[in-house]
């Protein structure tokens, strides 16, 4: 059996290696202290569709990224790297009251936990008890939950494929039968989402975070039409990104 967490581990403290010395890199051709987040590709796809995008959040991006329409990219967000769906639900309550409040909240959650051999049924019940927080906080707020997509060929064993597995479809169960609150709706970014998209075994190259991006803002089209929203980006290091 594949030891899941050992994996995980030992990713945690390759990152941790890598950003304590910035000139640590294992592969020349290959920016391993870098990842993206799906969040400056969204902003720029919505406010591209006559949306007007605030997004909130106690975390602040302080990477360097391009003007668009003349626009400077809008920083803040709620991703922390290596966060569980616990450590997230224990967050809420400091979270919620001290940002403007969102109509939407963007939320990847779960990786880390199915990652350290967490039973997926626990992680669905923190899930939920998540969504019960939030429609607490503000019925009215809408939240878009990803089913989460798969990490590099090498992760995705088929002991671990089937956990991937499992978790999604119980997500996307979980926002179909939702009844504290008819505003849930499951993102699917798993279905054709390769290798090619990431930047190492689990975060977003450039053109990973364009395709979440992409998914993100279909759904959110689907249900909003342009406008001004505040938008939530919660969730674990794919929302936070490491944008140099």
């Amino acid at each position: 059996m594949l030891n899941l967490k050992f994996k995980w581990l030992f990713l945690v403290a390759s990152f941790a290696l890598i950003s304590c010395d910035p000139s640590t890199d294992p592969d020349p051709d290959m920016d391993t202290d870098s990842y993206e987040s799906y969040r400056y590709e969204l902003w720029k796809l919505l406010n591209g569709k006559g949306y007007d995008v605030d997004f909130v959040g106690t975390q602040f991006d302080d990477g360097t990224y391009e003007l668009f329409n003349g626009v400077s990219f809008d920083p803040d967000h709620e991703g922390i790297g290596g966060l569980e769906a616990d450590g997230l639900l224990a967050n809420l309550n400091q979270v919620l009251p001290n940002i403007d409040k969102p109509d939407i909240i963007l939320l990847c959650i779960g990786g880390n936990d199915l990652l350290a051999e967490e039973p997926v049924q626990g992680v669905i019940d923190t899930i939920a008890l998540i969504l019960e927080r939030i429609n607490q906080f503000d019925e009215d707020i809408v939240v878009f939950i990803e089913q989460i997509a798969p990490g590099n060929n090498e992760l995705m064993t088929d002991e671990f494929q089937a956990v991937i597995s499992e978790f999604n479809e119980k997500i996307a169960v979980l926002a179909s039968s939702w009844v504290g609150s008819q505003n849930i709706y499951s993102v699917d970014m798993y279905t054709d989402f390769t290798e090619d998209l990431l930047a190492d075994d689990v975060h977003y190259n450039e053109l990973g975070a364009i395709e979440i991006a992409a998914r993100y803002g279909d759904a959110i089209g689907l249900v909003f039409a342009p406008g001004t929203y505040k938008l939530l980006p919660l969730g674990d290091s794919r929302v936070e990104g490491a944008h140099p």
